[in-house]
């Protein structure tokens, strides 16, 4: 057993090693760079990703000197304000903007603390994936996987592309003609952020929900293979199909593929146990400032006045912010967590079914260890469920309530 078990963790790192170079690919083209996941040293990709990471902290800056400054200031304009015209708005958008570009440094920054030498790599398994369509033993439809690839470059050039022509290429139009240069050099800069927010953030949550999608389809192959194990015997001993609904105390399991089932269990989920130490502080960074983002978004949307060029781009960017900043992290959690409860409610059966003492303590510990454990959190103990969808919705609906009774007291007053 012990010495399985050592195989399994010496071959996972070995998938990790041998399907970087694919990892490398998938990053390069979302401009992010590290040294460890490189396949090669790349000289010109470094100095993109480091020159699009100082653009993101240069963002952030700006939107901090332009809420302190009057719309047409000189100055305004040779920083490239995108919401000058947006009037009582601008600051809002002003720190919408910084929210969305401060959350993605520290995204980037946490990236970069885990990509290093020292840093946890289990989470880079999925490269195995999207280089040969499959993981471990079982197949991946490979419609599945060039979807993915779509959707990742559609994110970064759509959402983009919509802020440039939306909300940037507008306002250099409209800027004094002697800022209009600076301005349009400005609006290039600020797209390039978006293309960072969205690589830094966005993607990280396709990338999440494709591995709990195989790891979830591998652990229905495991379940199938107890489930045969424990029907073989139960067809030896009697014709009944439901006999293994009931205390079958005549039944003998066979101890030695029960055991290495358990050991290629366990192995499973400390691989998902493993990719959740990376991904578990990337969902509490996303969700914490994609919910503040939310609620600034529907703001603007509802109680301001300005051009629709600018409500599309920020109509388009705010359901961005709803599917992956928050909601599409629930749904790969609560559909991973019904998965890994009906597994393990077939091996609450195998106790009823006679074993050995020692393949029985095995399988006790095992249980102990998995069962009622919640794999799918943010903030450490808030657990992905239906139940606390239902609340993050009535909680943004709450919000945009206070924001009615606010807005209609204000124009009761004026």
């Amino acid at each position: 057993m012990v010495s399985l078990s050592r195989f399994l963790k010496r071959y996972r790192k070995k998938r990790i090693e041998k399907y970087l170079p694919t990892m490398d690919q998938l990053f390069s083209s979302q401009l992010i760079y590290s040294n460890y996941i490189a396949s090669k040293p790349s000289r010109f990709m470094a100095f993109i990703s480091y020159a699009t990471f100082i653009n993101l902290i240069s963002v952030v800056i700006k939107c901090w000197i332009l809420y302190f400054l009057p719309p047409f200031s000189p100055i305004n304009f040779y920083l490239g304000d995108p919401g000058f015209i947006l009037g009582s708005a601008r600051k809002t958008m002003t720190i919408l903007l910084s929210i969305w570009c401060l959350g993605s440094v520290i995204q980037h920054l946490h990236f970069i603390l885990n990509s290093g030498d020292r840093g946890d790599h289990n989470w880079l398994l999925i490269g195995q994936v999207l280089a040969t369509n499959r993981y471990k033993k079982i197949g991946v439809d490979p419609n599945i996987v060039k979807s993915f690839y779509r959707q990742v470059q559609l994110n970064c050039y759509l959402v983009t592309l919509a802020f440039l022509l939306f909300a940037n290429v507008p306002s250099a139009l409209l800027a004094p003609p002697q800022f209009r240069l600076p301005m349009m050099i400005n609006a290039i800069t600020h797209s390039w952020g978006c293309f960072a927010i969205v690589s830094y953030s966005v993607n990280f949550v396709l990338i999440y929900g494709l591995f709990v999608h195989v790891w979830l389809d591998y652990l229905e192959l495991l379940n199938d293979r107890l489930i045969k194990i424990m029907t073989m015997e139960v067809k030896k001993k009697s014709n009944e199909p439901d006999l293994l609904d009931h205390c079958a105390t005549t039944i003998q399991l066979n101890e030695q593929k029960l055991k290495i089932l358990l050991i290629h269990m366990t192995d499973h989920y400390q691989e998902l146990i493993a990719c959740d130490k990376f991904y578990k502080i990337k969902h509490t960074l996303i969700f914490s400032y994609g919910f503040i983002a939310q609620g600034m978004v529907i703001f603007l949307l509802f109680f301001n006045q300005f051009s629709i060029m600018y409500k599309i781009a920020l109509f388009i960017c705010g359901i961005f912010n709803s599917i992956f900043f928050q909601y599409l992290q629930f749904f790969i959690g609560i559909h991973g967590q019904s998965k890994i409860n009906r597994a393990l409610r077939n091996l609450h059966k195998v106790l009823y079914i006679s074993a050995l003492p020692k393949t029985k303590l095995t399988l006790l510990m095992f249980i102990d260890h998995f069962v009622d454990r919640h794999f799918f959190t943010i903030f450490g103990s808030l657990q992905y469920s239906t139940h606390n969808l239902i609340l993050a919705l009535l909680e943004l609906a709450s919000l945009l309530l206070l924001l009615l009774t606010n807005y209609a007291r204000s124009q009761k007053n004026y």
